[in-house]
């Protein structure tokens, strides 16, 4: 049992002395620690601790003292009756290490033969590791890491082997043994603490209802993700063939609010310690009912995991979290599986109720698989666990209804106001960074509305100020970005030299692109697009909604976005527009906001371009019209309030890194127009632009 919330976030981040008479001494070899810090508004430092195996004297059976009835902190599969381990010739190796308070990951790395594990008797073959830990002042009892995998990111090892990650909570020792042909070997530990900003963000997570059509699933930043951890994902055009299914190996019993450093502590471990460069699995559910992103690179996309030797590429990872080789799996867990195999295989057109045949490169073996199946069925091992394979006829069953259901699934990016939720798309749609970022005015979005594509098209990011100071929101997420150059957007009226020189004092390039007015603006800023020819938009520069719809549009295309008066061209639009000699003009908006006068004015200008206009009834229909006229189809969505275009704008940047449309909804609900439009382009998941004040979380799903 996990200790009180309140003892965790009082704990100061350092290791409990060993009790002494509590168990043996393990061999004294030096432990290293590194301290690696994340860039989340809260802490989100990891502990590491390394120490490299000793060889042991005594026989094992004399150096094992916990009781096997003494509180279980972790599994990797049959607990070794009595706390013993067997005995055997081949040489052992056993390491000690204090690890500090919170959730920590123990693995073990070596080089040497192998450990396999029978997925028939659980009896491993080759090497074979276990660990025990001690809270309390008491050792509990031995317990089997399990088979292991390839450490060096390949899928045949070379040599160099591991144990997956295994998760204790408040763990003061562990102690590991390592018996086998063995050259050398180390044991690995990342603690993780919880943090509030841990407990704000699972409270704002809500659980998977079995009644609502909206898959919540919080990202990768919910989870405090340390993005000084950047691997390039690595996504396939073919669709994914199924799910395999796998845990954790996880404490058995654990708080909602240890989930994220849970993760943390499984992504430092399998990026970090085995190489892979992100966490292993697509997606988690954890025991409370919640479920997460895991590894980058979009949940709606074919992105290679590191999940099941020769699997990774055709087929999906999701994980639970807890150990399900000893503990029940409960109702809340049957829904949130259900539920995200469902969306998986929705998306992906893929059917539960079939099965496939498959070539495992790799390992050499042809198999029939179910579409849904658990990692024993692929490899050898008792993943995911006794009591998950018990039941996977039942989910099966629940995830071909689930299926008929089809929910949407929904990310969210929010803040506690438009710099906050700025500051999260950027973060949202530069996982790995960027060097550049264009600043704009929060309350003078009329200078931003052609900034969209242009970033865009740079790979720069979209951020907000306030007029005379930047928000601090906005100066965490240039820092977390690694951003080196801050682009002013507009004039000083909107922007003061206040902003530059602020920056300028923390060390930033800083320039500024600016205008006579909004029109000559967004005609300077097109000038960043290096492509003439092909479509240019136009919107009215009044009427911010119409152009919001655009930009993505504009952002995908390459294309620029120029503004126009209701029934007058201005000059500088008329002006780039006979540079760019475009062969498609879009105007976007009805007559009430761009009057026929403008599309007969625009036809005069550019004489050998098609001229025509996109509208609909209101700024909802607007923007479903957009996103029909420039996806042939999208996986994903950004989603915005029609009543927050600040939202909106920001949100171009995670719609182009997604190549996806903005949509314009209700607080509550998307009006017939955005369903229809989500239903024809394919849209599976929604990212939520702002927090629950602006929209809620069936908005992207439920029609009104």
């Amino acid at each position: 049992m996990s200790r009180p919330l309140s003892a965790l976030l009082a704990a100061v981040l350092s290791a409990t002395p060993a009790t002494a008479g509590a168990g043996p001494v393990a061999p004294a070899l030096a432990t290293t620690e590194t301290t690696t810090t994340g860039t989340t508004e809260a802490s989100t430092e990891a502990t590491h601790r390394s120490a490299e195996l000793g060889a042991v004297e005594a026989p094992l059976s004399d150096l094992t003292t916990g009781s096997a009835d003494a509180v279980p902190t972790t599994s990797g599969g049959a607990e070794i009756s009595g706390g013993e381990l067997p005995d055997t010739a081949d040489p052992t190796l056993r390491a000690e290490v204090d690890t500090p308070e919170g959730v920590t990951v123990v693995g073990l790395v070596w080089e040497g033969e192998a450990a396999v594990v029978d997925p028939v008797t659980g009896v491993t073959s080759g090497a074979t590791a276990s660990v025990r830990v001690r809270q309390g002042g008491e050792w509990g009892p031995w317990q089997s890491l399990g088979e292991s995998i390839p450490a060096d990111g390949t899928d045949d090892g070379d040599g160099r082997w591991a144990t997956d990650a295994t998760v204790v909570v408040d763990a003061e020792d562990v102690q590991v043994e390592l018996s086998g042909q063995v050259a050398t070997a180390r044991v690995e530990t990342w603690t993780n603490a919880v943090t509030s900003d841990d407990i704000a963000r699972v409270a704002a997570l809500p659980p998977v209802s079995s009644t609502s059509k909206t898959l919540p699933i919080g990202t990768r930043e919910d989870w405090g993700v340390d993005r000084s951890i950047r691997d390039t994902p690595i996504i396939s055009s073919t669709s994914k063939l199924g799910v395999t299914l796998h845990h954790t190996v996880t404490a058995p019993v654990y708080d909602p609010e240890e989930v994220p450093a849970t993760l943390r502590s499984i992504h430092n471990y399998h990026a970090r310690t085995l190489g892979w460069g992100d966490i292993g699995y697509n997606m988690f559910v954890d025991q409370h009912g919640r479920v997460w992103e895991g590894r980058d690179g979009g949940l709606e996309k074919n992105v290679q995991g590191a999940h099941a030797v020769g699997m990774n590429t055709d087929w999906f990872g999701l994980s639970v979290i807890g150990d399900h080789e000893t503990q029940p799996v409960k109702s809340s867990q049957h829904t949130s599986i259900a539920a995200s195999a469902a969306w998986v295989l929705n998306t992906h057109g893929a059917d539960v109720r079939e099965t496939r045949s498959y070539y495992n490169r790799t390992r050499g073996w042809t198999r029939t698989l179910p579409i849904f199946h658990g990692h024993k069925d692929v490899d050898y091992t008792l993943c995911p666990g006794i009591n998950l394979i018990a039941i996977m006829d039942q989910l099966r069953v629940k995830i071909a209804t689930e299926q008929l259901a089809r929910r949407t699934a929904a990310h969210r990016v929010g803040g506690a106001d438009r710099y906050a939720v700025a500051a999260g798309m950027a973060r949202e749609a530069f996982p790995q960074g960027t060097s550049t970022a264009y600043l704009a005015g929060g309350y003078a979005l009329a200078d931003a509305l052609g900034v969209g594509p242009v970033a865009a098209r740079s790979g720069s990011a979209v951020l907000l100020t306030k007029s005379s100071s930047v928000p601090s929101t906005t100066y965490q997420a240039l820092s977390a970005l690694g951003v080196r150059e801050v682009v002013i957007v507009g004039g000083t009226a909107t922007v003061t030299d206040d902003v530059r020189a602020a920056l300028v004092a923390r060390g930033y390039t800083v320039r500024r692109i600016s205008g006579a007015d909004r029109y000559s603006l967004a005609a300077n800023l097109s000038t960043r697009l290096p492509t003439l020819g092909g479509t240019v938009y136009v919107a009215s520069g009044a009427t911010q909604t119409d152009a919001l719809s655009g930009s993505a549009a504009a952002a995908v295309k390459g294309a620029p976005m120029l503004l126009t008066k209701k029934e007058v061209v201005p000059w500088a639009t008329e002006r780039r527009l006979r540079e760019i000699g475009p062969s498609r003009v879009v105007v976007l908006g009805g007559p009430t906001t761009v009057t026929d006068d403008v599309l007969t004015r625009l036809r005069s200008i550019v004489p050998s371009a098609r001229v025509e206009r996109i509208g609909g009834a209101d700024r909802y229909a607007v923007s479903a019209a957009v996103a029909r006229d420039a996806f042939g189809s999208a996986g994903a969505a950004v989603v915005a309030a029609g009543t927050a275009p600040a939202d909106a704008m920001t949100g171009t940047q995670a719609a182009a890194r997604r190549n996806a449309p903005v949509l314009l909804v209700k607080q509550s609900c998307r009006p017939a127009s955005v369903g229809s439009a989500m239903g024809a382009l394919g849209v599976s998941l929604t990212v939520l632009a702002g927090g629950t004040n602006s929209l809620q979380w069936q908005a992207g799903s439920t029609s009104c």
